[in-house]
């Protein structure tokens, strides 16, 4: 079987438009929460992911701090995201949809009111004409992404045959910079989805659509209180499932669960610390399609956080969450007894890529001081991690276009920004 993974990027920011609470929505794929967790993990452990990614992240640990705040979900960057999935995997040039951060047309006025309720993001409903060519430079990306509500700072795409987000986050993350002479601090066209994804951003949507996911970033003025800024599950290349949550508040966490099916599960702090870390188990077998599942932690001065807010997430199915919670244990948290041990109860593979990625980058940095406000505990000092692991995985492809053959994975990423972003990095 061809595998194949190609990966672009891009910035931008949106407003909330469901009406949910946080982590709830049918419409949100599995995809895009994993590969939110995914993002939020190396984020809390920068020099941890670096030192996984080896060689090929060439610029090495002095570009970044040693942490980053989490981001956090947003709708609107979401269907920002989900849209422009769907309009590249709907054009086919060979095997793997078009792959630009230009809309392949110029899009008609009303398209971020009409999707996804009245159009399916497709050419013959979001193109003026009803037509599309890859390759063409219509609606350019700040655009597309502006008209969802706020402005855009930051996208990456991936696209791949082996559909799972471990593989294609990092295709994104462990890109080869190894083509930059000098290990060069900031956005260049071979680092720029890594670059991306420890952005100074607040916020992230992710769509996905086929062998097509789309990260976008951006900011926001608001104030943001959610403990548990993401939860997910996925499979490493080894075939292991690992069920996570990453934590983020000023009150340490002092417990962890996972509520699946009818039974509780401690989770354990894999990484990180109790202010700022990933907290994880891999003991959980013998699952059926569309078991539910939810977290909970306990913080220190006693305040529960779930997540999601209502309903539960969905193992193997073919939605990412349900309202519906009769199968499923209630108020895992409280069966969680302290004197369990924190010791991590599975192999937690933090850093274990399986990324066969390349990259083609156009743009620049990101945004690192903009609403630091956001939290009052800047965690420059969060440098504890609890595990790391050595890198294992392949090497990923030479950058972007330039592989010609399959199997061949591939990725592509662009920025928006300003000459003040590229410096935030690396302070």
């Amino acid at each position: 079987m061809k595998k194949f993974l190609f990966t672009l990027s891009i910035a931008g920011l949106l407003a909330p438009t469901a009406a949910f609470a946080y982590g709830e929505g049918e419409s949100i794929p599995y995809i895009g929460r994993a590969m939110h967790l995914l993002t939020n993990e190396v984020r809390t452990d920068v020099y941890a992911a670096i030192d996984a990614c080896g060689e090929y992240c060439h610029e090495g640990k002095h570009c970044y701090k040693p942490s980053y705040k989490a981001l956090y979900w947003s709708d609107n960057l979401f269907r920002a995201a989900q849209f422009h999935a769907a309009m590249s995997s709907s054009i086919t040039p060979p095997d793997y949809g078009c792959m630009q951060h230009y809309s392949p047309c110029q899009l008609v006025d009303n398209f971020a009111k009409l999707f996804p309720e009245h159009c399916d993001g497709t050419p013959k409903c979001a193109c003026k004409g009803g037509v599309a060519k890859c390759g063409d430079n219509g609606t350019g990306m700040s655009t597309r992404i502006d008209a969802f509500g706020t402005k855009a700072l930051g996208e990456n795409i991936v696209a791949s045959y082996k559909v799972d987000p471990h593989t294609m986050f990092y295709a994104l993350f462990n890109e080869d910079s190894r083509a930059d002479e000098a290990q060069k601090c900031g956005f260049t066209m071979n680092n720029g989805h890594r670059v991306n994804i420890l952005g100074g951003h607040i916020l992230i949507g992710i769509g996905h659509v086929n062998m097509i996911a789309v990260q976008d970033f951006g900011h926001t003025s608001f104030t943001i209180n959610e403990p548990i800024s993401a939860g997910s599950h996925y499979v490493d290349k080894n075939d292991i499932l690992h069920f996570k949550l990453h934590y983020e508040d000023n009150a340490n966490a002092q417990k962890a669960a996972l509520g699946i099916g009818k039974s509780c599960k401690r989770l354990s702090l894999t990484s990180g610390t109790k202010t700022r870390g990933v907290w994880a188990t891999t003991d959980v077998k013998d699952l059926k399609e569309c078991t539910p599942y939810y977290y909970e932690t306990i913080a220190e001065n006693g305040t529960i956080t779930r997540f999601p807010t209502t309903g539960a997430l969905l193992y193997n199915c073919d939605k990412s969450w349900t309202s519906q919670t009769d199968e499923l244990i209630d108020q895992c948290i409280s069966q969680i007894s302290d004197a369990d041990s924190d010791n991590n109860n599975g192999s937690d593979n933090n850093g274990s890529n399986n990324n066969n990625g390349s990259n083609n980058n156009n743009g620049s940095s990101n945004d690192g001081s903009t609403n630091d406000k956001i939290r009052a505990d800047e965690s420059d000092k969060l440098t504890t991690t609890v595990a790391r692991q050595p890198s294992i995985g392949l090497p990923p492809h030479r950058s972007g276009y330039s592989c010609r053959q399959f199997p061949c994975p591939m990725v592509c990423a662009v920025l928006a920004f300003d000459k003040k972003q590229t410096n935030d990095i690396v302070n």
